[in-house]
Formats: structure tokens, C-alpha cells, sequence
């Protein structure tokens, strides 16, 4: 298999179903999360509990359509999928809280530095080499960054913790996506996939009581059904589609996905966000973020056309 594209056919057209399947939930799941913990819905803990105690129950109900979706799992895959089961739990926790004050779309962009820590902890774990372009790339969304946090600034200064909460969920998304990676790569994507929904739900259930406002009731109809797109499509149907491409293309490849589905947020938000508007200050800082993230992206790839070469010329050599 080739480490930096996805899979030969017939697996290649599958993965790249299961890439567009997750840029598009996720592209416009961001606008449901704001929608599932805006004022009057649900609140973080709580709302993520439900989320993906739905997420679980749909799953599942697809087992017995997918018998071979399961096998045996080593005592390490189990660790190593609850630790990243974990560190999903606290990216979703600080996304949630920032979306709360932020729009889907910045929360978006903003997250879309993720591929660039990940190749970060990659190198300094010696999974991967990193380039100079990676570096720029890095530097380059730095500056995005530091555009957006000054229009907040101006405009609303309270918007900046919540800005500094993404980040914090980038990371640990990073974070999540190198450990299912390097650590879990054998394990199927639907097992990985239950590991997930179960030890997040009991995280954020455990979590639930350090809520400030109680769940609501009757359930207010806009955040539920928001909550279920959540549950059944953003998790259960994504989550899979999302392992298969991680298990089946490069790291590099499905970290791509955080530059793509930022462009679909900010085309939801832009046909149904009336709250929070963004001035021109802002969409220029996002855009020198994505063009970072895009650099450092297409440099990483570099990396995987030279190493190609080099293998090439060895058998040739030989």
C-alpha cells in the first residue's frame, strides 16, 4: 500500500466515498453542534452524552448487518483506543464550550491547524520526517491566527477564550488521529468506532453533573434534532467512514480532511449563521490559515513521492 495515498482499487473508490462522506457531515455538523448547545439547548457535558449514547445505540443496530466489522483485540489495542477515546472526549468538550460564544465556521478553520500538530507530534515521536514547507506552513497559520485573535480583540474580546478553548480541541484531535493511527491502525474501523461512542459517552455521563444548566425539558425541537444529526450522522455513520480512511490511506491523507470541511462550514454558516458575523479582517486571517495548512499538507506529501523514488531506485540498483 502506498503510505501517502489511499489504497489500490477496489478499496481506493471506497475510501474516497467514505472522505467525502465525512467532509460533508462534519462540514456542516459544525453548525449543529453551535445550534445543539446555543441558548435555550442543550448544555455541554450533557448534550455530548447524549450525543454519542445515540452514536452507540445506532451502531449498535448495525452489527448484525456487518458480522466481520468485529475480530479480537490485543490488551494494548483496547488501552490505546481508550486513550484516544479519551483524548476525543476532551477535544469534543472544548469544542462544545467554545461553539457556545463562536460560530461553526471559525471553530472550523481554527481546528484545521490540527494536521500541522500532527505532524509535529509526529516528528518529535520520529513517526515522520517533517520539511521546511511544514515549518512555513506552520508559521503561516501561526499569522492567520494572530489576524483573527486581533479582530476579536476589537470586537469582542470574550471571544478570545473561547478561540484559545478550539485550539485546545485541535490538539487533542491531533492527538486522537496519531494515537488511532500509529498505535490502532489494525484494529477495524466500526470496532474503533464502538470503542469510541461507549468510553466517550460514559466520560461525558460521569462529566454531566459539572453542568451549570440543567437538560432541558420538554427537549427544545431545533438543538434535539440537531443532537441527533449529531448522534446518528456526525458520529455513527462518520466515525466508521473516517477510521476506514485512516486505516486505509496515510495519516497525511486523512488529516486533509481539516482544510476541506472548513470550506463547507463556512458555506452552511453563511446560508443559516445570523448571530455571529464576521468581518473581512477575519475571513482574511481564515484564509492564511487554510493556505498554511495546505502548505505544510502538500509538503508532508512531498515527503512520500521522494521516499517513493528512492524505493524505486533501490530495486533498480539492486
Amino acid at each position: 500500500m502506498d503510505s501517502d495515498s489511499p489504497t489500490k482499487s477496489p478499496a481506493k473508490l471506497t475510501v474516497y466515498v467514505m472522505y467525502a462522506v465525512c467532509a460533508f457531515v462534519w462540514g456542516t455538523g459544525w453548525y449543529a453542534i453551535r445550534l445543539c448547545v446555543s441558548d435555550g439547548g442543550y448544555p455541554v457535558f450533557g448534550g455530548a452524552a447524549l450525543r454519542y449514547t445515540v452514536a452507540a445505540l445506532a451502531l449498535g443496530l448495525m452489527v448484525p448487518l456487518f458480522p466481520k466489522a468485529f475480530g479480537g483485540l490485543k490488551r494494548n489495542q483496547v488501552l490505546w483506543l481508550l486513550l484516544a477515546g479519551t483524548f476525543n472526549a476532551a477535544a469534543i468538550a472544548l469544542l462544545y464550550w467554545g461553539e457556545k460564544s463562536i460560530s461553526g465556521g471559525l471553530a472550523s478553520v481554527l481546528t484545521a491547524t490540527s494536521p500541522i500538530m500532527v505532524a509535529v507530534i509526529a516528528f518529535f515521536t520520529k513517526t515522520e520526517r517533517i520539511t521546511s514547507g511544514t515549518i512555513a506552513g506552520f508559521c503561516l497559520a501561526l499569522a492567520g491566527i494572530a489576524i483573527i485573535f486581533g479582530e476579536r480583540l476589537v470586537i469582542s474580546p470574550n471571544h478570545v477564550v473561547s478561540m484559545v478553548s478550539i485550539l485546545g480541541a485541535a490538539l487533542f484531535f491531533a492527538l486522537t488521529n496519531f494515537t488511532v493511527k500509529v498505535k490502532a491502525k489494525d484494529v477495524k474501523p466500526m470496532q474503533s468506532s464502538v470503542f469510541f461512542f461507549v468510553s466517550m459517552s460514559l466520560i461525558f455521563w460521569l462529566a454531566s453533573p459539572c453542568d451549570g444548566p440543567a437538560m432541558p425539558w420538554p427537549p427544545p425541537a431545533a438543538p434535539t434534532y440537531a443532537l441527533l444529526y449529531l448522534g446518528i450522522a456526525g458520529s455513527a455513520v462518520a466515525f466508521p467512514a473516517f477510521f476506514y480512511v485512516l486505516r486505509h490511506s496515510s495519516l497525511t491523507f486523512a488529516s486533509t480532511l481539516a482544510f476541506v470541511h472548513p470550506v463547507i462550514a463556512l458555506l452552511t454558516d453563511s446560508m443559516f449563521e445570523h448571530e455571529f458575523m464576521l468581518t473581512m479582517s477575519a475571513y482574511s486571517g481564515m484564509s492564511v490559515v487554510l493556505v498554511g495548512v495546505i502548505l505544510s499538507m502538500v509538503s508532508n506529501k512531498s515527503i512520500g513521492f521522494e521516499r517513493k523514488r528512492a524505493v524505486v531506485a533501490a530495486r533498480i540498483d539492486s
